[in-house]
């Protein structure tokens, strides 16, 4: 095996900054809060020469839509803790690509998220968190460990998934807890046959692979797909705040 073989190529994207609520107390909870992200991709040889060799994108990342996707990730998880955030990035990175979705498999990521107006409006201390996670190992630490849920979450998940599934739809929809918390529940819903979804307003859904259209009736989203479907869902839950002495 040759030095190349082992080489990997970093896309790295600087100074992410997106608004989100994120906090345990109830000031936090009221506001959202400025978060600045750097973070830094790597992908196997072979790909980034295919790339770079044959102006081939789906041998790479696409940075711009990447932006796009943490955007929605950050905005739409309202976590309590940061940590929450890495680990939820950590998957969306090293997950494998969705049918459909053109990108390679990514090897390993750098991951820093900073809070800068959490202490003070000064910006001085700067809170952050920070990390390296590899393809192997996510897989062999996270990915295969069983998500230890609740009676009282597995309850939530099931009411979630009843009431925003259409009972008429003929779908194959496969549903994965990725975290239960008590501020939000995220699920990665896949289905290789056309089908629909009603969502309320303290859910959003986000396409890994593939559009879908949406209709609105009141409060109520319709979200109706084709095949293949990937897609994380985000249920936003009523929890209590601490507050701040």
């Amino acid at each position: 095996m040759s030095l190349l073989d082992q080489e990997l190529m970093w896309i790295k994207l600087q100074d992410l900054q997106i608004d989100s609520i994120v906090g345990i107390y109830q000031h936090e909870r009221q506001r959202k809060q400025r978060l600045t992200l750097e973070i830094e991709l790597a992908i196997h040889a072979d790909n980034w020469l295919q790339a770079a060799t044959k102006g081939d994108l789906a041998q790479s990342l696409d940075y711009g839509n990447i932006a796009q996707q943490v955007e929605s990730l950050v905005t739409y998880s309202e976590f309590r803790l940061l940590e929450s955030l890495y680990f939820l990035l950590g998957f969306f990175f090293l997950r494998p690509p969705a049918l459909g979705e053109e990108r390679v498999q990514i090897q390993g990521c750098r991951i820093k998220i900073l809070k800068p107006f959490a202490l003070s409006s000064q910006q001085t201390p700067l809170p952050s968190i920070q990390g390296e996670l590899s393809l192997d190992t996510w897989l062999k630490s996270f990915a295969t460990k069983p998500l230890e849920l609740s009676e009282e979450q597995q309850a939530q998940i099931a009411s979630v998934m009843s009431a925003c599934t259409d009972s008429n739809t003929k779908s194959d929809l496969k549903v994965e807890t990725i975290l239960a918390l008590p501020e939000v529940i995220i699920t990665h819903l896949s289905s290789q046959q056309a089908g629909q979804l009603s969502l309320g307003p303290q859910q959003d859904l986000l396409p890994l692979s593939t559009q879908f259209s949406q209709d609105s009736v009141g409060q109520q989203i319709n979200i109706t797909w084709s095949t293949p479907f990937s897609a994380l869902l985000f249920t936003r839950l009523s929890f209590e705040a601490e507050v701040l002495r």
